[in-house]
């Protein structure tokens, strides 16, 4: 079982065996990934680099299991009304059209049901997983060019759920998260009895830290201070995932959080965290409970311990829940492989070639029809995916007005659920409210313009308001600001 994670910076690989005492760590390694010159494209450096760090830990095992990672890759929580198995598949499609930043129809789509949960029988919830499927080929591409072969690819976040699953603390009932700092991106994954519940790529990383640090020379109190700072931002990140959580999904609040990565080892990291969160802070330890090959140099492995969290996870999990290559293979062509299979066939007479002709003949019509078959079965499906979606939406409308309709406007309520549909880089500027006509007023800013359209798509499909118009939008300077009213339902 070879588990191998790769970025732009740096490749890890382990190799893990199972025999009747339990999973034993054979082989590991950790190699930067340095382009030999600046003509070098960074996809042959890191294939390059893959095989050699192969070549030189003795890995003859071809197959691996590997992570991807970045904004090409989009993992959401979604919740839909039960439905039969054939149409989730539809309905998911349709659904991720709308969080998505690139094309459906060529992206690979997985997805997880979540555990059946008592009280919620009428729903069913899923975590999405939808990668472009150009990311994906580069993926692949790179571990072919190592001379390799892919026998799964997944999420991050499912590689270090894989590695909670191995370790107990992660076992109880309690709301508990994972924080995992790494090269470039942080992802917070949270569990409850060993389930994965909820997961969001944090925008903090191993190297956002180095480029502050580097920005200029510091003195210890300085450089305290610098460190400090940089940890408030990954405090506030985590703060707002875990509200949009609780707003999300009305879950507890959380009771137990852990680092793994190597930069989770910072000194005072874990203090600063406990202080500001007031829940425990621990770091978690990717080689519990694994074997450890006699021969492995263990002052090295100790080293490189949290660097291997990844492929580690990737190698025990070996992609069970999400593996996106069985949902980006198409069907065979089944002519093409019959006239294949003819290659290999010695044939002794006319009367026989004749009676293959007829056979491909007909399988290639009967491929025909059942293609025009599926495909007016799909565009019935795709019809009624939107009246359905049209139904729940409308249902979901009838309840929030039913719920809320005899109140005052609650502003505390009314600016959670503004908050949960406002894009990362949205801000609001003002807001104002007619308590009597139940109408909202609010203008805001944003870098991209692009974010101030959605929030005011989000506002505009959520079962919460009515009659959304947006009023003026406009470029100010680097800022696109908006405004905007609504009604509450």
């Amino acid at each position: 079982m070879i588990g191998l994670d790769i970025d732009k910076d740096q490749v890890r690989v382990v190799e893990l065996k199972e025999g009747s005492e339990g999973i034993t760590l054979t082989k590991f390694g950790v190699a930067k990934v340095i382009p030999k010159s600046s003509a070098e494209n960074i996809s042959h450096a890191i294939s390059r680099t893959v095989a050699k760090l192969f070549a030189e830990q003795q890995i003859e095992e071809k197959e691996v299991y590997s992570a991807i990672s970045g904004p090409r890759v989009q993992v959401r929580r979604m919740t839909l009304p039960p439905m039969p198995k054939e149409e989730l598949s539809e309905a998911i499609k349709w659904e991720a059209k709308n969080f998505v930043p690139f094309s459906i129809e060529t992206a690979a789509i997985d997805y997880y049901l979540l555990k059946e949960r008592e009280g919620k029988g009428t729903k069913q919830e899923l975590i999405v997983v939808a990668v472009d499927g150009e990311a994906l080929k580069r993926h692949l591409e790179i571990i072919k060019g190592a001379g390799l072969k892919s026998a799964g690819v997944t999420p991050i976040s499912f590689a270090l759920w894989e590695l909670a699953k191995f370790q107990p603390e992660f076992s109880s009932e309690e709301l508990k998260g994972l924080v995992h700092i790494g090269a470039e991106s942080t992802c917070l994954d949270l569990f409850k009895d060993h389930d994965l519940l909820f997961t969001r790529e944090i925008d903090f990383s191993r190297a956002s830290i180095t480029e502050t640090l580097a920005e200029e020379e510091h003195d210890p109190e300085e450089f305290r201070r610098v460190m400090f700072s940089v940890f408030g931002k990954l405090q506030n990140e985590l703060i707002s995932s875990l509200e949009y959580y609780r707003e999300q999904f009305f879950e507890e609040k959380i009771a137990h959080l852990f680092l793994l990565g190597e930069t989770a080892e910072l000194k005072d990291l874990k203090e600063y965290l406990f202080a500001n969160f007031g829940i425990p802070i621990d770091l978690v330890d990717p080689l519990k409970n694994l074997r450890l090959d006699p021969k492995i140099d263990q002052d090295k492995l100790n080293q490189a311990a949290q660097n291997l969290a990844i492929p580690i996870g990737l190698a025990l999990g070996r992609s069970r829940e999400i593996n996106l290559l069985k949902v980006k293979a198409g069907k065979k062509d089944q002519g093409a492989e019959a006239l294949k299979a003819l290659e290999y066939v010695k044939i002794p007479n006319t009367a026989i070639i004749g009676t293959l002709a007829l056979f491909v003949a007909l399988i290639f019509g009967l491929n025909f029809y059942l293609n025009y078959s599926i495909g007016k079965i799909k565009k019935d499906l795709n019809s009624k995916t939107v009246k359905l979606s049209q139904l729940v939406k409308f249902r979901d409308r009838k309840q929030a007005f039913e719920d809320i309709t005899k109140k005052d406007i609650d502003v505390k309520l009314l600016m959670a659920r503004v908050n949960s549909l406002m894009p990362r880089g949205v801000t609001l500027a003002y807001l104002d409210f007619d308590n009597k006509k139940r109408g909202v007023t609010l203008g805001g800013e944003s870098e991209d313009p692009k974010n101030a359209s959605a929030f005011v798509k989000r506002v505009e499909e959520s079962p919460y308001f009515r009659k959304t118009k947006l009023i003026e939008i406009k470029k100010v300077g680097k800022n696109t600001t908006f405004k905007m009213n609504f009604q509450i339902n």
